[in-house]
C-alpha cells in the first residue's frame, strides 16, 4: 500500500547494452581505420586528391566500417525518459437524486464543498487531485446537482480502473448515501482496486428504511421465439411483515 503514496521522481537515463564487452570497441575502430585506409590507397583517382580530401574520405569510410561493426556486436542505444508524477487521489461524489431524500440534504452541497476545499489546502502540493461524479453515467469534473435518475454506483468505479490503470492511485474519497437501483454492488467493483485506499463518506441516515426491493434476478442467456423458459428472482424486505 505504501507505494500508492510515493511520488516518483523521473529523470532522462541512457545506457548500452552489448552482447559482448565495450573494449571491443577499441580494436574494431584500430581495424575500421586500416582498411579505409588500405582500400583508397589501390585506387589511381585516390592519389590524385587534396590531401585534405583524402582525409576526409578516410575518416568517413573508417567511421561507416566503425558503425556497422556496432551493429554486428549487439550493441544496443536505450533511452529511457522520466518526468516527475504525483499520486493521483480521486474524490468520486454520487449525483444521484436520492441524495436529497434526508432532512438535512440541503447542506449536502456546502460540506461537500467544505470537502473539497479542505482535500484542496491539505494535500494539493502532494497529490494530483482528480473529481468524478456519478449517477446514470460516470465522469470528470460533473455539475453536482443530485439529478440524476439512476444510481449506477459500480460505474464510478469501473471507470477509475479503466482510465487509471497502471497509474500511481494513491486513494479514492467516495461521497455517497450508498443506495444504487441499476448494476451490481459497487463493494465488488471497488474490490478490484488492488492496493489503493478507499476512504468513505456517508451521507443521510444510517438507519435501514422500510422498504423492499429486488436482490437479484436469474434467468437463462439464450430463449428461443414462443419457448417458455423459467425466471428466479429473489425480493429483499425491510421492516415488512409477512403479508404486508
Amino acid at each position: 500500500m505504501y507505494h500508492s503514496f510515493l511520488v516518483l521522481y523521473l529523470r532522462i537515463r541512457m545506457i548500452f547494452t552489448p552482447d559482448i564487452s565495450l573494449f571491443w570497441l577499441i580494436p574494431w575502430a584500430i581495424i575500421s581505420f586500416v582498411l579505409a585506409f588500405y582500400l583508397y590507397s589501390k585506387s589511381e583517382w585516390y592519389n590524385e586528391l587534396h590531401f585534405a580530401w583524402k582525409w576526409t574520405l578516410r575518416l568517413s569510410r573508417s567511421f561507416s566500417l566503425f558503425i556497422i561493426g556496432i551493429l554486428l556486436l549487439g550493441l544496443i542505444f536505450q533511452a529511457f525518459n522520466y518526468k516527475k508524477e504525483k499520486p493521483v487521489f480521486v474524490t468520486l461524489i454520487d449525483n444521484s437524486a436520492s441524495m436529497r431524500n434526508y432532512a438535512d440534504s440541503n447542506r449536502v452541497l456546502s460540506q461537500i464543498e467544505e470537502v473539497r476545499k479542505k482535500l484542496k489546502t491539505q494535500f494539493g502540493d502532494r497529490f494530483e487531485l482528480v473529481e468524478m461524479s456519478v449517477g446514470n453515467q460516470a465522469q470528470f469534473s460533473g455539475k453536482i446537482d443530485f439529478s440524476a435518475t439512476n444510481s449506477a454506483l459500480e460505474k464510478g468505479f469501473e471507470k477509475i480502473m479503466m482510465d487509471y490503470y497502471n497509474r500511481n492511485l494513491g486513494g479514492v474519497l467516495f461521497i455517497s448515501d450508498g443506495n444504487f437501483n441499476t448494476g451490481s454492488n459497487p463493494l465488488y467493483t471497488s474490490a478490484k482496486l488492488n492496493l489503493t485506499p478507499i476512504f468513505t463518506l456517508g451521507v443521510g441516515d444510517s438507519v435501514p428504511k422500510r422498504d423492499h426491493y429486488i436482490k437479484n434476478i436469474s434467468v437463462n442467456e439464450v430463449a428461443f421465439l414462443k419457448n417458455k423458459f423459467p425466471v428466479e428472482f429473489d425480493i429483499d424486505a425491510i421492516k415488512l411483515g409477512k403479508g404486508t
